[in-house]
């Protein structure tokens, strides 16, 4: 069952509250952020949380960053990194051996899922190919988080129906750490 969380509608970026709340749980003063382009909410949750963020273009940057190899709390990927790997079951195996090289042994690497162009979830399109590639690179799948919101002008009123309020998912949340087990 997945955790959800309620955030305000920013887009493909994330809102301030949602990148507060990752980097304040995967965190702790002092740690390494990398996020896969940049992000300003969570440059400035890094930043409040006492952590140094580093933002990469592209996925093949990731190599760049060999002098904080095994350094690294916590990786952001967005949803435009899943939809470029979507079809690619090779291209997602390296860039989650990427994310296992530079992560800690107790990181996190974080997928976004944005709702495809189709309108189709993508967790569930997205997961079969994501998990097997993950597990292959060395990470496993620690949580689902469903962030969802309520689209302007449908939150009600009365405190009484707040809860009938339509709600959408903003975003998928896809918590993958560094495995535990032998991934030889």
């Amino acid at each position: 069952m997945p955790d959800l969380w309620r955030t305000d509608d920013t887009g493909d970026e994330f809102s301030p509250g949602l990148a507060g709340l990752l980097v304040a749980l995967y965190t702790r003063p002092g740690d390494i952020v990398v996020a896969l382009g940049h992000d300003p909410a969570l440059a400035g949750a890094a930043g409040a949380q006492g952590c140094t963020y580093l933002a990469v273009d592209d996925p093949a940057d990731l190599a760049d960053l060999d002098t904080v190899a095994g350094t690294v709390r916590l990786i952001v990927l967005p949803p435009r990194t899943t939809h470029r790997i979507r079809h690619d079951p090779a291209a997602a195996v390296d860039l989650f051996t990427a994310c296992r090289t530079l992560t800690v042994p107790a990181g996190c690497t974080i997928v976004a899922l944005a709702t495809l162009p189709t309108g189709a979830a993508a967790y569930a399109d997205l997961t079969p190919l994501l998990i097997p590639a993950a597990r292959q690179a060395g990470l496993d799948w620690l949580r689902h988080i469903v962030a969802v919101t309520t689209p302007p002008g449908d939150e009600p009123t009365d405190p009484a129906i707040k809860s009938e309020a339509r709600v959408r998912i903003h975003i998928d949340l896809l918590v993958l750490t560094v495995g535990t087990r032998d991934h030889g």
